[in-house]
């Protein structure tokens, strides 16, 4: 996974800039979640899209992870981007970074780290 903070295309400043503004269009209150947007894409395309779920619900990488699933898309080898640096602990939902490994996701950008 990547944590360089330049794009390597502009493409993939476009893909970051949907993950921004999926986050900005959540309808509800998540408190005291944050809003997050995550964008999976493979060869150029998007194959899928997450964002937040109201508690218990699933963070926005899973989220995404599971969109590509039901729209039969492999994960294996594609990028992930997403506004928030994604969970590594275990809380109310299980580590999304053990997730995005276990998919197969070679290259994340994130917008910002999690405090």
């Amino acid at each position: 996974m990547s944590e360089n903070n330049d794009y390597e295309s502009e493409l993939d400043g476009s893909f970051f800039e949907q993950a921004i503004t999926i986050a900005e269009n959540i309808p509800t209150n998540l408190s005291p979640r944050p809003p997050v947007g995550a964008v999976i894409t493979k060869n150029g395309n998007i194959i899928g899209k997450g964002a937040t779920s109201p508690t218990p619900g699933n963070h926005a990488e899973i989220n995404a992870i599971l969109d590509c699933t039901n729209n039969n898309f492999s994960t294996e080898g594609a990028t992930m981007f997403t506004t928030l640096e994604p969970c590594f602990h275990e809380g109310e939902t299980s580590p999304c970074v053990d997730r995005i490994i276990d998919s197969g996701i070679s290259r994340i950008f994130v917008g910002a780290i999690d405090p």
